[in-house]
């Protein structure tokens, strides 16, 4: 009985930690692409300033 509910757990975790890996793992992937837009983002802002001011 008690392997039983050794063997569910562990099933429910497995299930639960890749969910959770692929979790961090999306996040980090979107937080990084977020950062590479804003950096082109303002790389794009500070070329058109300084291309007015010339």
């Amino acid at each position: 009985m008690f392997k039983e509910i050794d063997k569910w757990i562990n099933k429910k975790l497995s299930i639960n930690y890749k969910w959770k890996m692929a979790i961090i793992l999306l996040a980090f992937f979107v937080g990084v692409t977020i950062r590479m837009i804003l950096v082109k983002y303002k790389d794009l802002n500070s070329y058109s300033y300084n291309h007015i001011n010339r």
